[in-house]
């Protein structure tokens, strides 16, 4: 019979297949670019972890694998949900704790100044001209 330590590890393997996360998610509102087949998408990262994120579209549609963009970074990633407007990704590899640490950082600097000048770069960034 499989110890307590067994049963936890299959439960988390178990887990992540089915697209749920298992390191600590942090909620933030970042502007970022889903990059992958025909697609080239404005998007609103809601969460992150060191393992994926949860993004909101524009408007519903079909997604494929493809790299995330934003602030300075850009990595692949693998489509687990989609429920039309928002979707779960799951990182090809575990983001580096730096990375993680300026994300996080950066959505709280965005949200503790209250006004949108965070927010607003990030979107200059990503959006090009127009806004989302």
């Amino acid at each position: 019979m499989p110890g307590l330590v067994e049963q936890l590890e299959a439960t988390c393997a178990e887990e992540a297949q089915i697209g749920r996360r298992v390191s600590q998610r942090h909620r933030l509102e970042i502007s970022a670019r889903l990059i992958g087949g025909a697609n080239n998408l404005r998007v609103q990262m809601e969460d992150i972890s060191a393992s994926g994120a949860c993004v909101r579209l524009m408007h519903p549609q079909k997604l494929a694998d493809g790299r995330l963009c934003w602030l300075n970074f850009a990595v692949y990633v693998r489509v687990v949900w989609n429920d039309g407007i928002r979707c779960g990704l799951v990182f090809d590899e575990p983001l580096a704790e730096d990375c993680l640490k300026q994300t996080v950082e950066f959505g709280q600097l965005a949200i503790k100044d209250n006004s949108d000048k965070f927010l607003r770069l990030a979107s200059a960034w990503v959006h090009g001209p127009g806004d989302w």
